[in-house]
């Protein structure tokens, strides 16, 4: 799920990324108008997203729904502020996170809990680099036309299955091209209002992954453009401080990943599909779990530091010290597990 997380979000930046020319000349309009919204100090953006799995093997088909709300202030005068609220629902629970930036800490509340961590955004203008005329040069799309609407102009682009391909080969990102197989063309839409700026955007995609079949429909509304107080109020008096344990921070920049296939196969373990054994331990790389070969049931998760004990049916969370589900995990099989993973992790180097 993690993976195709991370490919849900490749094509979503994709799908921001630009559109080009169609005979009223698309380019020079997308250049004017991603001008105008370089220059923004601020702005709202409000996301409608559907997206529906299918999983071949079982026949489950989820829907999940989700509402995205931003707003955006001080990108060019220095006060930068960003407040994003989440909602959606996922096998019927209703789920609403709320996230605020401001002063080097981000602020989140889940509806349960309210915690602030240090981070710091360094270029926010870097938050409108979808918009990028320089971005004409990629040729990302094969196709671009142009029409003129009752408020302005709309740009309708398509990205080919082909084209999708050659790109990810060009980028060196033959792995994704194994898990990824493009149903249909991608389409997006782009509407420039009558002041220039975009104000409309939405794009739709389907794809199989691993056996799942996946499709999302996306419809983006920006507007308040340059407007003032657009992030609400909070107190950030009532958010508990919180840092990630020494232990994250030590391996998390040096996890495994399919980049380190060839290190591993000299270390002997092999196998396929970002799958791989030595015959003790197995190496799932794509969703980031190490288990023994004799006892499959109990797993390490080294990106979300979590301890999976299918045998008890419990998840643990070793960041939060936590159980997200059951209690009563074999710790002595999975800590010897998060052992054996970092032991490997130095061996990698």
């Amino acid at each position: 799920m993690k993976k195709l997380t991370a490919v849900i979000i490749t094509l979503l930046l994709l799908m921001t990324s630009a559109c080009t020319s169609s005979k009223i000349d698309a380019k020079q309009l997308y250049n004017d108008a991603s001008a105008k919204m370089q220059n923004l100090n601020s702005l709202t953006v409000n996301m409608q997203l559907e997206m529906k799995i299918q999983s071949g093997e079982d026949g489950a088909n989820i829907a999940i729904p989700m509402e995205i709300k931003m707003a955006i202030e001080g990108i060019k005068t220095g006060e930068f502020k960003e407040y994003t609220t989440v909602n959606t629902n996922i096998f019927g629970e209703k789920l609403n996170i709320q996230t605020w930036y401001q002063d080097a800490y981000l602020y989140i509340n889940d509806g349960e809990s309210k915690i602030k961590q240090a981070t710091e955004i360094k270029d926010p203008k870097a938050l409108l680099g979808a918009f990028n005329p320089d971005s004409q040069d990629n040729k990302l799309f094969d196709s671009i036309e142009a029409k003129t609407i009752q408020d302005g102009y709309e740009l309708t682009l398509t990205l080919t299955k082909q084209h999708f391909e050659k790109l990810l080969k060009e980028a060196d990102q033959d792995e994704l091209l194994n898990i990824i197989n493009l149903k249909d063309d991608i389409v997006c839409t782009m509407n420039i209002n009558n002041e220039g700026y975009f104000d409309k955007m939405n794009f739709n995609f389907n794809m199989t992954t691993q056996g799942v079949e996946v499709a999302m429909v996306a419809n983006l509304a920006l507007s308040n453009f340059n407007q003032e107080n657009l992030c609400p109020s909070f107190d950030p008096a009532e958010f508990i401080g919180f840092d990630l344990p020494a232990f994250n921070q030590s391996i998390d920049d040096d996890n495994l990943s399919l980049d380190d296939v060839a290190t591993l196969n000299d270390l002997g373990f092999v196998g396929e599909d970002g799958v791989l054994s030595d015959g003790e331990y197995i190496l799932d790389l794509i969703n980031c779990g190490i288990m023994r070969v004799d006892e499959p049931n109990y797993i390490y998760d080294w990106d979300l530091y979590l301890a999976v004990d299918l045998e008890n049916a419990c998840t643990y969370d070793y960041e939060f010290n936590e159980y997200l589900e059951g209690e009563g995990c074999d710790f002595t099989r999975i800590d010897q597990l998060k052992a054996a993973y970092e032991e490997l992790i130095k061996k990698v180097g």
